[in-house]
């Protein structure tokens, strides 16, 4: 017996009904339905839970569900697979598993709605989101914490994988936060996108769309079957008229002191263009 089956059997086939719950959560403006999911997962999910009795989705692991997509994880088949935390190829705990199955199969649903999930650290200052991607451990996480020192009043509306609706340029906070588990369940309109890269010197310049896309391909999460992987394409094609910027930084508190001035000089430049 394989170690995700056994893993399965060993914890999801011995809970009893007790232990399961079906409950409902908003999410992107969406209401979802999780029916018979592990109780424990109602702490991860406390803070975006509905008592809406209208239903856009309605979500249900199977054992078939289980197996198949967390095999899919282990063997590297999903595109975009930082889109997941890495340390998910060594996560045996059944919670864990079904959290990051409950992401998979939303985010799935939520392309047909023109909203895909973006790996990626965003943040709301001053009523204006600006996401910050950039491959895990390249430090999303220290440089919106310096922006927090910066503004106090920044709102960290998801630290890892938030949503985000291409049709109205909104993006919203998501229980899947990475480790450090930093989200707020909010929106806000997208005013930037910002690829991060470490350096030795703090630096921010304006860049195209096309210079872009590479690394928003790479931090998109593109679902493995094909007709999902062509619409997850196709919306991140809406993008093109947002504001991109290349930042390399030292990972200091200045180095969001030196970002933000470069991203409001760029706006002013285009405010009066």
């Amino acid at each position: 017996m394989g170690v995700i089956q056994k893993a399965y059997r060993d914890q999801k086939s011995s809970q009893d009904n007790k232990h399961l719950n079906s409950f409902s959560v908003c999410i992107a403006e969406r209401t979802i339905s999780l029916n018979n999911i592990d109780k424990c997962l109602m702490n991860e999910f406390y803070d975006y839970i509905s008592s809406s009795n209208e239903v856009d989705l309605r979500i249900e692991i199977s054992k078939n569900d289980y197996i198949t997509n967390f095999q899919q994880i282990f063997q590297n088949d999903i595109p975009s697979i930082n889109t997941f935390d890495k340390q998910v190829a060594i996560i045996y705990n059944y919670k864990d598993i079904e959290s990051l199955l409950i992401c998979k199969m939303v985010s799935d649903s939520l392309l047909e709605c023109g909203i895909v999930l973006i790996h990626g650290a965003a943040i709301d200052v001053k009523h204006k989101c600006y996401i910050f991607v950039a491959p895990s451990g390249t430090g999303k996480t220290t440089h919106i914490l310096n922006w927090k020192k910066l503004f106090p009043e920044t709102i960290i509306i998801n630290g890892d994988k938030p949503l985000i609706n291409t049709e109205t340029k909104l993006v919203y906070g998501t229980p899947w936060c990475g480790k450090e588990g930093f989200n707020t369940n909010t929106s806000s309109p997208l005013a930037g996108i910002i690829a991060l890269q470490r350096g030795e010197e703090n630096f921010i310049k304006p860049i195209t769309f096309h210079e872009m896309l590479p690394t928003l391909l790479q931090q998109t999460y593109i679902p493995k079957q094909t007709e999902l992987a062509l619409k997850a394409y196709s919306l991140i094609g809406k993008f093109k008229d947002i504001p991109c910027y290349k930042l390399t930084c030292n990972m200091d508190e200045k180095s969001a002191r030196i970002a933000y001035a470069g991203i409001k000089a760029s706006e002013e430049k285009w405010e009066h263009s």
